[in-house]
């Protein structure tokens, strides 16, 4: 069991991350583009970097700020979180995406290499539904680029003001 702010929780509660991530709300609002060190976040909010709390947090206050406010943050290794401005976005999310892909190909070849001899029929079943799902989704990741013309872009989200 833990205690934080008052209150006790077992193992299986977990910590809330609101109390933490409204600190950070508090602090930095809607920030600006440019780089908040890990140092200044650990600081604030009372948890050690590196740490998997200081993670969590931080990852729900990204989502947060994205979903409220149109803003894209990434970590930057032992120096702590961008905000990025406009001409960084699209590169960053074609990394993001690029990775998905691979991620995609690898699976896909993995659930090929399934012996399914050794299984038992309902097992067989599910490994080539497995294969098969994740095979489709390989071949439209790959022919959905050549064959669609690219969409029309949207109107980009307004940025909340703080």
């Amino acid at each position: 069991m833990s205690e934080h702010n008052g209150k006790i929780f077992t193992p299986f509660d977990g910590l809330p991350t609101a109390p933490d991530v409204k600190l950070l709300v508090e602090r930095y609002g809607v920030p600006e583009p440019g780089l908040i060190p890990h140092a200044e976040i650990s600081a604030l909010i009372g948890i050690p970097w590196p740490s998997a709390r200081y993670t969590t947090v931080t990852n729900v206050w990204r989502n947060k700020l994205e979903q409220e406010s149109n803003l894209l943050m990434r970590v930057e290794p032992g120096l702590g979180i961008r905000i990025l401005d406009d001409r960084e976005r699209a590169p960053f999310l074609k990394h993001r995406t690029f990775g998905i892909v691979r991620a995609t190909r690898k699976t896909a070849i993995r659930a090929r290499n399934i012996p399914t001899e050794k299984l038992e029929p309902r097992d067989q079943a599910e490994a080539l539904h497995l294969q098969t799902h994740i095979a489709m989704m390989y071949t439209a990741m790959q022919n959905g680029a050549k064959a669609l013309q690219p969409p029309k872009p949207p109107p980009q989200l307004p940025r909340a003001q703080a």
